[in-house]
C-alpha cells in the first residue's frame, strides 16, 4: 500500500503535520505515528486533530466493508451500522 499512496516522501508531503513522523521500516512499509500519545479523542469534548482526517483522506480507498458479528458486535443491522461508522469516524 505504500507504494500505491506513492511512497514515505509522498506520504511525508500529503501529511505536513508537525504532530506526524515517519519512519521506514524498509523499502515496502513505514511505521507512521500521528501524535506523540495514543489519545481515544472525544470528538463529544474536542475537535478532531487534522493529522487524523487527512490520513483517513489517504486511506479511504484502501477500506473495505466487512461483516462482523459475535460477541463484542451487535447481530443486528444497527449494531453492523454503528460498527461501520467507528471505523470510519475520521473520514470526511
Amino acid at each position: 500500500m505504500l507504494g500505491q499512496l506513492g511512497g514515505l516522501e509522498s506520504l511525508r508531503q500529503r501529511l505536513p503535520f508537525p504532530e506526524v513522523s515517519f519512519h521506514s521500516l524498509d523499502d515496502e512499509r513505514a511505521l507512521l505515528t500521528l501524535d506523540e500519545w495514543p489519545d481515544a479523542i472525544d470528538t463529544e469534548q474536542e475537535p478532531i486533530p487534522p493529522q487524523f482526517p487527512a490520513l483517513a483522506r489517504l486511506l479511504e480507498p484502501f477500506m473495505y466493508e466487512q461483516e462482523v458479528s459475535g460477541w463484542f458486535f451487535h447481530d443486528d443491522k444497527e449494531g453492523l451500522e454503528d460498527m461501520r461508522r467507528w471505523i470510519r469516524r475520521f473520514c470526511p
